[in-house]
């Protein structure tokens, strides 16, 4: 782990505890509008073998679940609502109202999925291991973190961006993070005591993760790259 990674993970963890200890939490969703905006993004991510999921099941997702019937509340959850994945790059498609003479978003995606230099990128990840070490409460949200990023992750990164510049997207830039959202709050009630008591009992569970992880970080070995807009993957 550099540093650099260190600080924002530090920094991420420290900010989603103050904001869960204060009750600042929002419930997770998305308007129709954000929803198609999704569309706009073409996003390479990793997803995994079966063995991994279930690891992470184990480990994670299923102490999730039981949060829920625990807690009554309800979440946004990694390997049941969207498929468990990290992401690697997304590009967006900033043309607000293109001309007749200029692709459609869709043509574009169609373009860039099909470039030969996209194909040696999912060559290149497919097969690598992701460690998943800490969690990070990023307020409601609970990112799964990976300590060491895979140097051919940083170079994936930074050849997307060149490919999807090269088609007039523009990149949406990650540093020194590679994580999977595991989860989001969704539903919960709107009660301070409640709440309270609620994100208190979270922060426990995230607590005893990772006591796990932190020792014996889930190998997560990917098995496939998904292409294409964003909002396919995530809905």
């Amino acid at each position: 782990m550099t540093w650099d990674v260190l600080r924002k993970y530090a920094g991420i963890n420290i900010d989603g505890r103050r904001k869960l200890d204060a009750g600042n939490v929002s419930e997770y969703s998305l308007s129709p509008e954000a929803k198609e905006s999704l569309k706009k993004r073409f996003i390479i991510a990793v997803e995994f073998e079966t063995e991994s999921i279930e690891a992470y099941n184990q480990v994670v997702l299923g102490k999730m679940e039981e949060l829920e019937s625990e807690l009554g509340i309800k979440f946004y959850l990694a390997g049941r609502d969207y498929p468990v994945h990290v992401t690697i790059l997304e590009g967006m498609d900033e043309q607000k109202d293109p001309k007749e003479d200029k692709m459609n978003t869709e043509k574009v995606f169609d373009l860039v999925d099909g470039d030969e230099r996209i194909a040696n990128v999912r060559k290149q990840l497919t097969g690598i291991i992701v460690e998943l070490k800490y969690p990070l409460l990023n307020a409601g949200n609970l990112l799964m973190s990976a300590v060491d990023i895979p140097p051919k992750v940083l170079q994936a990164r930074e050849d997307l961006s060149e490919i999807y510049s090269s088609y007039g997207l523009r990149p949406l830039p990650i540093h020194n993070i590679l994580h999977s959202t595991a989860c989001r709050m969704e539903k919960f009630p709107d009660d301070a005591q409640t709440m309270n008591m609620i994100f208190r009992r979270y922060m426990e569970v995230v607590k005893e993760i990772r006591a796990i992880t932190s020792k014996s970080p889930i190998q997560m070995k990917v098995g496939d790259v998904y292409s294409g807009n964003t909002h396919d993957l995530l809905y």
